[in-house]
């Protein structure tokens, strides 16, 4: 009787361990929905990038507020998801904001916000690692 709840205690961790494993790898190949999003106030338009689906920078130029993008991801995990946009002030002596945001799957995951004022060129950037 004792060896048999001793076999049965092994068999039960063993294949806990193996389900635990499965799931892990099934995650990592799983497609997750990527969106990036960047808003300004008081902006000229912005340029700047972000990393595609297959984890390769793109370039984007001369856009205004409430730019985004969406996509599946392609690349293996782990990887970075980033988004930057540079812009200036409209006025000299007005300030201006600039945000760049990540969302993953629906839910939130990052986010920068940067202050400026008038023409002094200012770079936000939001980045997250996705596993």
């Amino acid at each position: 009787m004792k060896n048999t709840f001793v076999f049965l205690s092994l068999l039960c961790i063993v294949l806990s361990c193996s389900k635990n494993e499965t799931t892990t790898t099934q995650n990592s190949n799983s497609t997750d929905s990527i969106r990036y999003v960047v808003n300004t106030t008081n902006a000229q338009n912005w340029s700047g990038y972000y990393l595609n689906e297959n984890n390769e920078k793109v370039n984007i130029n001369n856009q205004s507020t409430g730019w985004q993008v969406s996509f599946l991801n392609k690349a293996a995990k782990p990887r970075t998801l980033e988004i930057a946009a540079t812009s200036k002030g409209i006025n000299p002596t007005d300030s201006f904001t600039i945000e760049t945001k990540i969302f993953a799957n629906g839910n939130f995951i990052g986010f920068y916000f940067i202050k400026g004022t008038g023409s002094k060129e200012e770079t936000c950037t939001s980045k997250a690692t996705l596993n």
